[in-house]
């Protein structure tokens, strides 16, 4: 029921090490972010930035929602501290928001080790918060659920080296569906979201700057449409398996040459 948990007695794995071993003896390496790229150059220069990108006929445009309730959607696994950092941020920004805008839900979409903790926390510390916890829910059908919510979220509390090479896959999910992001100015996301036009980036941590943004989107309905509207154009042009499938092609072929001309 929960595979994330299924590797957890095996020993220890290296991962950084077997990952350099195999960039380094790589025809060609694909990035998918510019953080991941800068990293895999210096040990491989035929390295390419293709983003993970979305399938467009999967996270299909909706229309937005003409609804009183404004529905805030965090979607993510909780099983590290970092994830935990990562949604506390969000319910107390959200917390905040909900004093300007009573209307305004927060959804939580994920399961995890970690869930009960956050769960008495946030009861704890924001009993009044509308907070509700979706469980897990099949990523086939996330674009589908999508379309019931209004804004998306991706925060990111920790400048780790992992959080600068991400790639951000549920940006381009909640933008393809049409639906206006809120993000922290770490890693890719900076290079994704075009803040004030398709969603909101907000400094790290910035639990005040997030509320106000949360609070803007919630009063706004045309707001929320424009930025919808912006982002999914953005993703059909930029992010969507059509645009991105070609150049995959050219990096696949660039690495066969290679081989072969060895």
């Amino acid at each position: 029921k929960d595979p994330y948990f299924a590797t957890s007695g095996l020993p220890p794995f290296r991962g950084m090490a077997w990952h350099d071993w195999l960039a380094r003896r790589a025809d060609a390496c694909v990035a998918s972010s510019h953080g991941l790229e800068g990293y895999l150059k210096e040990r491989n220069s035929e390295t390419h930035y293709i983003p993970t990108g979305v399938d467009t006929d999967i996270f299909r445009h909706a229309p937005a929602r003409d609804s009183r309730e404004v529905v805030f959607s965090w979607i993510g696994t909780l099983l590290r501290p970092d994830n935990v950092d990562n949604l506390m941020l969000v319910i107390r920004a959200f917390a905040k928001c909900q004093k300007q805008s009573p209307h305004a839900v927060l959804e939580i979409v994920g399961t995890g080790s970690a869930l009960p903790s956050v769960q008495q926390m946030s009861a704890r510390q924001f009993p009044e918060a509308q907070i509700r916890y979706r469980g897990w829910i099949e990523p086939s059908s996330i674009g589908q659920y999508l379309a019931q919510t209004d804004v998306g979220l991706y925060p990111l509390a920790d400048n780790s080296l992992f959080n600068q090479c991400k790639s951000p896959t549920k940006l381009f999910e909640y933008m393809a569906v049409g639906r206006p992001v809120i993000a922290t100015a770490i890693g890719e996301a900076v290079t994704v979201v075009r803040d004030g036009v398709d969603g909101f980036i907000v400094p790290p941590l910035a639990d005040d700057v997030m509320a106000e943004r949360m609070s803007e989107l919630a009063q706004d309905p045309s707001l929320r449409r424009r930025m919808g509207e912006a982002g999914h154009q953005r993703v059909e042009q930029d992010f969507s398996l059509s645009a991105l499938g070609p150049r995959l092609k050219s990096v696949i072929e660039i690495a066969r040459d290679h081989s072969q001309g060895r």
